[in-house]
């Protein structure tokens, strides 16, 4: 009988670590590297924001292309050298710190639905901040720039996650991160009743004064222009 408890124990003391480790997100690692000792390493980033949401089929902000989309806009001051994205779902019991959560995401967390995930990085021809509004969105040119080609070793091979980074390009008018405002779409298929959690994540390599984050344009423009 003791054989029996020892062995059962040790089960659970195994299935429990399995799934802490299932629930920890690894580290967002960037495009930029960095020698220690003989090694070459790529330095997480270190400025993250963090968004939880819950998707009910019906709080999109808007559909292009049979994808849902849901935009989080930013305001770039200054030029950046390079932005990275990613996207969990479920979020399940992953333990974020500060994250900015939803009033509907806090009534679904517990849900188990997976959403298909797809991620972009749109930059608007919107230069100053006291230009943006509703209406300047709305008709402002938005164009789609162009993740950098990554190495496996830096993409989490949880099927869950989908991650991007985009790295600016002087010699590219086209993919430069540029003074301006940009906009993450994370983004699902438009089926009939698709719902489920996510986890959006934007992170630089160094924090750059001035930048500002936020789902809402209005309040985007407002702590940008008091700065």
């Amino acid at each position: 009988m003791k054989t029996k408890l020892l062995t059962l124990t040790i089960l659970l003391v195994i299935g429990s670590t399995v799934t802490l480790q299932a629930q920890k997100l690894k580290k967002f690692k960037s495009t930029i590297v960095k020698k220690i000792g003989p090694k070459e390493i790529n330095i997480p980033y270190t400025d993250m924001t963090s968004y939880l949401e819950y998707v009910d089929g019906n709080n999109e902000d808007e559909v292009v292309e049979g994808l849902k989309n849901y935009y989080v806009y930013i305001w770039i001051p200054v030029a950046a050298n390079e932005i990275g994205v990613r996207m969990k779902s479920p979020v399940g019991k992953t333990k974020i710190k500060n994250a900015i959560t939803s009033a509907l995401y806090q009534k679904n967390a517990a849900s188990k639905d997976v959403l298909d995930q797809f991620i972009s990085l749109q930059r608007s021809d919107i230069k100053n901040p006291e230009n943006m509004n509703e209406d300047s969105i709305k008709n402002a040119n938005w164009t789609e720039m162009h993740p950098n080609a990554m190495d496996g070793d830096l993409t989490d091979d949880d099927d869950t996650t989908e991650e991007a980074r985009f790295v600016s390009k002087t010699d590219d008018p086209f993919n430069v991160l540029s003074r301006g405002l940009y906009r993450i779409s994370f983004q699902t298929y438009n089926h009939d009743g698709v719902k489920g959690t996510f986890l959006g994540q934007i992170g630089f390599p160094v924090k750059i004064p001035g930048i500002v984050i936020s789902r809402s344009i209005e309040d985007l423009k407002a702590i940008t222009l008091s700065k």
